[in-house]
């Protein structure tokens, strides 16, 4: 971060899903080509082992950065939209591979998205799903350690309040969780 009197490194950058689609390695191009500087990237849908994690699609990523003067600027899972990161049994297993592959490919973030199926508040009521955010919480502890050691970070990106998001923090109570925050989701 900047400080006070010194330009901040703005970069600016967009998620593969808007370029082709989750997973798609011609993201990175599409991006150079629009004159961007970064793409985070996403796994090609919802199996046990995230596309992501291969060693060979790894490679091509990092390639395809060399290639095109792209940074990966970080790795989302959006997938937690529709296989919810509080009821999918793969939730862990993709915790942990989003997390090697970050550390792998050399960026911090990554967005850990909750919504559509995977919100954590009630549509009917707007109360938070109680349940649902234990489950987080836990989930979240138990890849905290393994997120530090790598020196990733877990985002939150929700419509969750403020409030509601920091009492979440707070009881997962780790630096490698945090807040992924969208300007678009408090408006």
């Amino acid at each position: 971060m900047a400080k006070q009197g010194e330009a901040a490194d703005l970069r600016i950058g967009v998620c593969d899903w808007s370029l082709g689609g989750a997973g798609n390695l011609k993201a990175m191009e599409e991006a150079a080509k629009a004159g961007l500087e970064g793409v985070q990237i996403s796994p090609a849908g919802a199996g046990d082992k995230l596309s992501f994690c291969s060693d060979k699609v790894r490679d091509a990523y990092r390639q395809a950065a060399k290639d095109t003067g792209m940074r990966i600027a970080s790795v989302g899972l959006a997938i937690t939209n529709e296989c919810p990161l509080a009821g999918d049994p793969r939730g862990p297993a993709w915790l942990e591979q989003a997390i090697d592959t970050a550390a792998a490919l050399g960026c911090r973030p990554i967005l850990l998205a909750f919504f559509g199926r995977g919100d954590l508040l009630d549509d009917k009521t707007g109360q938070l799903k109680a349940k649902d955010v234990d489950v987080v919480v836990e989930r979240l502890k138990a890849a905290a350690p393994r997120a530090k050691d790598k020196g990733v970070v877990l985002g939150l990106e929700s419509w969750l309040s403020a409030k509601d998001t920091v009492a979440i923090l707070d009881r997962v109570a780790s630096p490698a969780v945090q807040m992924y925050y969208d300007i678009a989701n408090s408006t």
